[in-house]
C-alpha cells in the first residue's frame, strides 16, 4: 500500500527562493525514496506552504 505525507509549514524568505532550495534537495530525497507529487504556497499567507510526497511504505 502507498504511503504519504502532507507537511504544512512556514518559510522565512520568499517562495521563489524556498522553491530553488527544494528543487535543489530533489535528487537527495528521491534516493530515499521521498517522491514530490505537489507544492505550493497558501492563498492566504504567501509563508505557508504545503508539499504531497509519495513516502516509502513502513511494511
Amino acid at each position: 500500500m502507498a504511503s504519504y505525507a502532507l507537511i504544512k509549514f512556514k518559510i522565512n524568505n520568499n517562495f521563489s527562493e524556498w522553491e530553488q532550495a527544494f528543487y535543489g534537495a530533489q535528487p537527495m530525497a528521491r534516493k530515499a525514496g521521498l517522491i514530490e507529487l505537489f507544492h505550493g504556497m497558501s492563498d492566504d499567507d504567501p509563508q505557508t506552504c504545503f508539499v504531497l510526497m509519495h513516502v516509502p511504505s513502513k511494511e
